[in-house]
């Protein structure tokens, strides 16, 4: 299978290289040309395989340069560690499901990218032949900084550094980075805000004498997030393997249709469901989530994307990336994504027509939940339930419950959770207790004491941890940090 960029589709990659590039140099990203679909007979097959199995058949129709048992050796070592099947789906009522993806090392969704495209990358090196080091440098959200640290932790012939700003992490996630371990990873803080990290980290990439001097000791400088198709690709599995879930356990039939309930902040689970669409997923509607920072709510109900709206703050750059994605499927124009992105960049905005969002996506819906309707609802779901919802998985409920509503829609539903109740535990357990506790350590304490649940590793195990990386840096001295981390590898 061959892949095009949404910025050239004269531009056609294979597979391996599109995982080893990651991004093209035109900026835009790797789409596939086309799409498989599954059959009946694919379907049949992959309801007698495990999770890890069936990721490995997903994968092995877009990269086909792989053998299937040298994807399967990769999806079991990958999800080796992971807990209930890898991504359970929980039946809490009669025709309501809640897919749960965060059973891996750092209790989130990123785990099910990250835990395997390390892996994915390093086989694509050795069948290009490539020797070289790989030296990923990121600045991404605190959640895909630690799972591509811990995913690329002692892979050989690779290397992390990631950055985070002083101002934009709590202590506990500041705790995760600075304990990190392993030869090949290392973590700074940077002083400032994210635009302080930003502007080092775009300094590093398009200084021609830090290039250069990394290449003349065998190490090339390479970005890696939660946008290339390596990255979409295992969430495309997940919404595969849920609808297989759903015919094992007798909840559907082939011949039945779901509706999904995805929580926005990551758009890229949107797009990926999107794809699973296409290859033939029975997905009837999509149901689009958010939190206030509702961008994406205000975009597919207006054809209005602007990230400098006076309200609800920032917007992650990965969502612009997706949406990019988003438009290239649904203009096929490359021209025209060039034109809207040039747009963005310049001006932080552009239009299209609403109408055209409402032709081509006719079964998306979008809605979002105010921080009052998700204390609400993670109550709601404790009681009616006896389900523990974290912040984001709580917003999809509401809004789903919203849809449910305007639209008398009985399909059969999946919700997905994206964040084990840990990742917001004072969100969580104020909701469900009345009380406060802005200490993150004694909030991740009393919500297990309350709930029952058992605190992630990962966090029981954090204050007991070695510093390593204890200093936060001026955005100045990121390019020496990079050099020295760099001369460590050699």
């Amino acid at each position: 299978m061959q892949y095009v960029s949404t910025r050239n589709k004269n531009l056609s990659i294979s597979g391996l290289d599109t995982i080893i590039n990651g991004i093209p140099e035109d900026g835009g990203l790797f789409v596939p040309e086309s799409f498989p679909v599954l059959r009946k007979n694919d379907v049949d097959k992959l309801c007698s395989l495990s999770y890890q199995e069936r990721t490995a058949y997903i994968l092995n129709l877009f990269l086909d340069e792989f053998d299937y048992t040298e994807l399967l050796s990769i999806t079991e070592l990958a999800y080796a560690s992971f807990e209930m099947g890898v991504v359970p789906l929980v039946n809490v009522d009669e025709g309501l499901n809640f897919l749960e993806l965060w059973h891996g090392l750092n209790y989130n969704s990123k785990d099910l990218v990250f835990s395997m495209l390390p892996l994915l990358f390093k086989k694509a090196k050795e069948k290009k032949g490539l020797k070289e080091i790989s030296l990923f440098l990121i600045a991404e959200s605190f959640c895909t900084n630690k799972a591509i640290l811990e995913g690329f932790k002692n892979i050989d012939g690779t290397a992390v550094m990631a950055l985070y700003h002083e101002k934009g992490f709590s202590n506990t996630q500041k705790l995760q980075m600075q304990t990190i371990d392993g030869e090949n990873v290392c973590a700074k803080g940077v002083k400032g805000n994210f635009d302080d990290v930003q502007q080092a980290l775009n300094s590093v990439f398009g200084s021609a004498e830090i290039n250069q001097t990394l290449k003349n000791n065998n190490i090339v400088l390479n970005s890696i997030n939660s946008v290339t198709w390596g990255s979409l690709l295992p969430q495309i599995c997940y919404y595969v393997s849920a609808y297989i879930e759903l015919l094992n356990s007798k909840q559907i039939s082939t011949d039945d249709y779901f509706n999904v309930v995805i929580p926005i902040d990551d758009f890229g689970d949107v797009l990926s469901c999107v794809y699973a669409k296409k290859m033939g997923i029975p997905v009837n509607n999509i149901i689009c989530a958010s939190n206030e920072k509702n961008i994406l709510t205000d975009f597919f109900n207006t054809g209005v994307y602007d990230t400098k709206r006076a309200n609800h703050g920032k917007t992650s750059p990965s969502i612009s990336k997706h949406i990019e994605a988003l438009l290239f499927e649904l203009f096929a124009d490359d021209k025209k994504v060039i034109d809207i992105m040039n747009s963005l960049n310049t001006v932080g905005k552009f239009t299209i027509d609403v109408n055209l969002l409402i032709e081509k996506l006719p079964y998306v819906f979008v809605g979002f939940a105010t921080d009052d309707e998700i204390t609400e609802i993670i109550n709601v779901a404790e009681e009616e339930f006896d389900y523990i919802a974290d912040a984001k998985t709580a917003a999809a409920l509401s809004v789903y419950d919203d849809y449910s509503v305007d639209s008398e829609d009985e399909t059969l539903t999946v919700i997905v959770s994206p964040n084990s109740p840990f990742a917001s535990p004072s969100v969580v357990l104020s909701a469900l207790t009345g009380k406060t506790q802005k200490d993150e350590t004694l909030a991740i304490r009393s919500l297990s004491d309350y709930t029952g649940l058992a605190i992630p590793e990962q966090l029981e195990k954090i204050a007991t941890l070695p510093i390593n990386f204890k200093d936060f840096i001026d955005k100045n001295d990121v390019s020496n940090s990079v050099l020295e981390f760099a001369n460590s590898l050699i």
